[in-house]
């Protein structure tokens, strides 16, 4: 009798400690954590680039910055530009337009494009003369310069001097015969003894003949090629000597010339 008063007392405290602990198990169930993590990000910048462009006297620079937070992002130096010249000073006549090349470069011997950094144009570029071509500078650089140019009819090569057998034993006929000057249609010939004019000849062939000279004596002589209208394309001088042994070697004839040769070159427009 007596355990099973025990038996049913420890069946009653269990009930009670199980009913008294419910509450705790639920109410622990219902519980919500709420956490929250703060985490601070950069924000995705909108680039803008400011340029202040590079002159012949002056560094320009690229700003790189952001339109949102308005802060500077970086700079970068344009070095100023060091250098500009015509590819060539002397360019030959053709009759069309002459077009040559600027080399551009900047101070720290960078190389500078043409069309992306400068653009060219030319004034006067087609006839013989002072021509101009002109450098206008753009994106990162700017202003403008101006070079000159020569453009000059191709070089009259190998000027023959010609002798003829005289009728006089003193004196000798030279003739002079050259080759044809580009978009020439008459040329002149002036001969001289010292500062005395001999002769002057006006033809539209490419020799002229002088009679009567003195064997032994240096003649100088100035020569111009003119075009249609009449004006001087290029114009330039050169000297000769009648050899003393002339009359002695009467092989000399008509039209044999002998090593005696004189280049003329046209003066530079510049």
């Amino acid at each position: 009798m007596k355990s099973k008063f025990k038996e049913v007392f420890a069946g009653l405290l269990a009930a009670v400690m199980i009913f008294s602990a419910a509450p705790v198990f639920a109410f622990a169930a219902q519980v919500k954590v709420n956490t929250t993590v703060s985490v601070k990000q950069e924000h995705k910048h909108k680039k803008t680039f400011s340029v202040t462009p590079a002159t012949m006297f002056k560094d320009g620079s690229v700003t790189v910055g952001c339109s949102e937070c308005k802060k500077t992002l970086g700079k970068k130096t344009i070095s100023k530009i060091g250098s500009i010249k015509v590819e060539k000073k002397n360019y030959d006549y053709t009759g069309k337009a002459v077009k040559p090349s600027v080399v551009v470069k900047d101070s720290k011997g960078k190389l500078l494009k043409n069309k992306t950094d400068y653009t060219l144009s030319y004034l006067n570029n087609t006839e013989p003369g002072r021509a101009t071509v002109k450098v206008t500078f753009k994106g990162n650089y700017s202003g403008m310069q101006y070079l000159p140019f020569a453009i000059v009819p191709a070089f009259v090569a190998d000027v023959h001097i010609d002798y003829e057998v005289a009728t006089k034993k003193s004196n000798a006929d030279v003739k002079l015969s050259w080759k044809k000057v580009n978009n020439a249609k008459s040329y002149s010939v002036s001969l001289y003894d010292g500062k005395k004019l001999v002769k002057t000849v006006k033809t539209k062939d490419q020799s002229a003949s002088f009679s009567g000279l003195s064997v032994g004596k240096t003649y100088r002589f100035e020569f111009s090629a003119y075009n249609f209208l009449g004006k001087e394309l290029m114009t330039d001088s050169g000297s000769f000597k009648i050899p003393k042994n002339f009359l002695k070697n009467r092989t000399f004839i008509e039209e044999k010339s002998v090593k005696t040769k004189v280049k003329v070159k046209p003066k530079s427009a510049l």
